[in-house]
């Protein structure tokens, strides 16, 4: 999952990703972990209030490949 713009940088019981956006390369954090028999994921801003909705274009693009 590690390509140019998403990079691992925290493997424990959470999974956690900096991702960067195409065009400006903003970074966003991105949470995977696992609770039960649930799958969670988080994607939140670094810097910023508002994204207009670019991290759950993100993450529903990676759950869909």
């Amino acid at each position: 999952m590690q390509t140019l713009r998403f990079r691992i940088i925290l493997n424990g019981p959470y999974l956690t990703c900096v991702a960067r956006s195409g065009f400006w390369g903003f970074a966003d954090i991105v949470d995977l972990w696992c609770e039960g028999d649930w799958v969670h994921l988080r994607g939140r801003l670094m810097i910023g209030c508002y994204d207009l909705g670019a991290n759950k274009k993100r993450i529903l693009a990676r759950l869909c490949q």
